[in-house]
């Protein structure tokens, strides 16, 4: 009995038709849009899955702004959580800005960090309502380098 929402940048890759799964075309590279999408969301979500846009920004900003939206008890999927050590491109800022991985530690040791790309409100939000983060090994090789960890992150 779920109701499922995709959210994809190419509209053309939507090709899914049900009484329960509806697709949007969104664009993640922007916290205005994702603010907005956020609005759309029903309150009562349950599972969010982000394999979406591999920019290391947009990850950051995607679960910033939609971890807001679970239940409590709910969980946030990231995926691909080290795909930096390979892919440089999707990481234009370097050793300048933290991964999403190094984020969720840092999170998960309560220890402060800082960011570019989550707001001092926001971090605090995350702080207070992360129950569990749970961080599973991938088994994707690329250039002799798993890249495919995946993070549980449960709401209080």
């Amino acid at each position: 009995n779920s109701s499922i929402i995709g959210a994809n940048i190419n509209p053309f890759q939507m090709k899914f038709k049900s009484n329960r799964i509806e697709e949007v075309y969104i664009d993640v590279s922007s916290e205005k849009i994702l603010n907005n999408f956020s609005n759309y969301l029903d309150e009562n979500l349950d599972i969010i899955i982000d394999d979406a846009s591999h920019n290391l920004k947009d990850i950051i900003i995607s679960f910033s702004v939609l971890f807001k939206k679970l239940n409590r008890g709910g969980t946030y999927v990231i995926e691909d959580l080290d795909q930096f050590k390979a892919f440089k491109e999707l990481n234009p800022y370097g050793s300048k800005e933290l991964t999403p991985m190094q984020i969720l530690y840092k999170i998960k040791e309560k220890k402060n960090f800082k960011s570019s790309f989550i707001r001092e409100e926001d971090k605090k939000y995350l702080f207070e309502n992360i129950e569990n983060i749970n961080i599973e090994k991938g088994s994707m090789i690329i250039n002799d380098l798993n890249i495919s960890d995946i993070a549980f992150i449960k709401k209080k």
